[in-house]
């Protein structure tokens, strides 16, 4: 929440109520909008590889601009994909390009039939538009991976903006979030902008002469070719959330923080039948640390959530490996598209219910379907089991789930603030009002501020006299069935 004040009374603006930040301040309003713009610009997101990117870098090309001369856009059910390669290059290419881009969009749209996205916050309805923006691009260097995906992970759920304080906890991506909250996850960071203008994950693909890709999804896998469709659809999972943040010491590779996936809680090695956790997470929120869990060979890494599956061990670990994958090579030697890696002529072009079920493990929820009926080859099933249930955390700059902006008067020496409404525009999907029934968590991550009166659903809030600048707060929400959502 964002407030600025000008005498003799102060005057606040809500600019995000999930994230919650709020700024003191003696000057005027429309100095406060140019400063929040300034400290906006400021933000950075990381992948999962640990690399840093500005908002500038994953900025959208405006309607009608182009990069580096050519931008083709797909709408691709709930996705929108940008192919931001050069005229000439990767999905850009004049001979194969539109062959490409035609598997990416059937990619996106069959895994649109499969998961459910929350409904707008602010209408209550679904989405019109596509909401989530990705990066499709060919690889730098060639290289021998065929694929790479990634979502985004913002910076300001890491660590403090404002005070560069290092936090620890489980971090959701922009994609899920954005999914899952119905809403641009970017939202909150876009009020002075036009909504809707970063990418949320990343996609490439190797496009070296030594790849010899197989693009017809409407027969089986050649032999000796590698089936694009096959390589989309699991590095598309991987940017859903099915990703690690462990290093091969047990540290994050989120810049040295203690920040790690939700896929990563899910993490246990089997020691002669106990299993024990990678990741040690006292009172569920944040602490969250590696537990000293030795790594080991072979299947006893193990994938624990509605199933317990084998994962790519940590001994030897291989970074884009360990951890990343579910293991086809140990019993039940079950075919996953979520497997670390297949041979040339291998086709999997639809997941398995065990790569699903990892993915309502991690808050979506799904229908039995994948796919679109007569569209290719072995990508479409409609008996699937349906599972899964969506909690989430909105950030956004709205009062009580209304397009209104959040403004109230106060005066020096009145009664703290009174936080009732910041549940409004998250979303439960157990809940009959599709509304948290209550937090968890709440934190002064910066700042100066007293929290007092917490309820299962509001909380005071008064800064400390004579405090001057921003103050961030961070909550986790908390479904109808007792889940913790993603920390906001």
């Amino acid at each position: 929440m964002c407030f600025s004040i000008s005498k003799p009374c102060y005057s606040g603006l809500i600019l995000n109520r999930s994230m919650i930040f709020i700024y003191f301040t003696l000057v005027l309003s429309f100095y406060f909008t140019n400063n929040l713009l300034a400290q906006v610009e400021e933000v950075n997101v990381f992948d999962r590889f640990g690399k840093t990117h500005s908002l500038e870098d994953i900025r959208l090309p405006a309607t009608g601009q182009t990069i580096n001369g050519s931008t083709v856009f797909c709408a691709a059910g709930f996705f929108n994909l940008v192919f931001s390669d050069p005229f000439g290059i990767g999905f850009n290419d004049p001979i194969s390009g539109s062959a490409f881009r035609d598997v990416a969009c059937r990619v996106f749209t069959d895994l649109s039939q499969l998961i459910v996205p929350a409904n707008n916050p602010y209408t209550g309805f679904p989405n019109a538009t596509p909401l989530v923006n990705i990066n499709l691009h060919a690889a730098s260097g060639g290289g021998t991976i065929a694929g790479q995906a990634t979502s985004y992970y913002n910076e300001i759920y890491v660590s403090s903006l404002f005070n560069n304080t290092t936090y620890s906890g489980f971090v959701e991506g922009e994609v899920c979030k954005t999914i899952n909250g119905g809403v641009d996850s970017y939202t909150a960071f876009e009020n002075y902008y036009t909504i809707g203008q970063y990418y949320h994950g990343d996609v490439v693909i190797n496009f070296a002469p030594s790849f010899i890709w197989n693009l017809d999804y409407s027969i089986p896998t050649p032999i000796g070719t590698v089936d694009l469709y096959t390589v989309m659809i699991h590095e598309a999972i991987h940017m859903l959330g099915f990703a690690s943040l462990i290093n091969s010491d047990g540290s994050s590779n989120l810049f040295g923080t203690e920040f790690y996936t939700r896929f990563d809680s899910h993490l246990f090695i089997d020691s002669s039948g106990t299993l024990v956790p990678i990741l040690y997470n006292p009172g569920n929120c944040g602490n969250v640390s590696y537990s000293g869990a030795g790594f080991v060979s072979g299947c006893d890494t193990r994938y624990v959530g509605t199933n317990n599956e084998p994962v790519t061990p940590g001994l030897p670990y291989s970074s884009g490996q360990s951890f990343l994958h579910f293991e086809e090579n140990c019993s039940p030697n079950t075919p996953y598209v979520m497997c670390n890696g297949g041979s040339p002529g291998t086709t999997r072009r639809r997941p398995t219910q065990e790569d699903i079920d990892a993915l309502c493990d991690l808050h979506y929820h799904t229908t039995n379907t994948y796919g679109v009926a007569g569209t290719g080859f072995d990508n479409f099933s409609n008996s699937y089991n349906s599972c899964g249930s969506a909690i989430a955390g909105v950030d956004d700059i709205f009062y009580n789930g209304t397009h209104d902006l959040y403004q109230f008067t106060d005066c020096a020496g009145q009664a703290p603030i009174t936080m009732s409404d910041f549940l409004a525009n998250d979303y439960d999907q157990a809940a009959t009002n599709f509304r948290p029934v209550s937090f968890d968590c709440l934190t002064v991550l910066t700042g100066s501020g007293v929290i007092s009166n917490s309820t299962a659903t509001s909380f005071d809030f008064n800064t400390v006299p004579g405090f001057n600048g921003w103050t961030v707060l961070r909550y986790m929400p908390i479904s109808n069935s007792g889940e913790r959502g993603n920390l906001t």
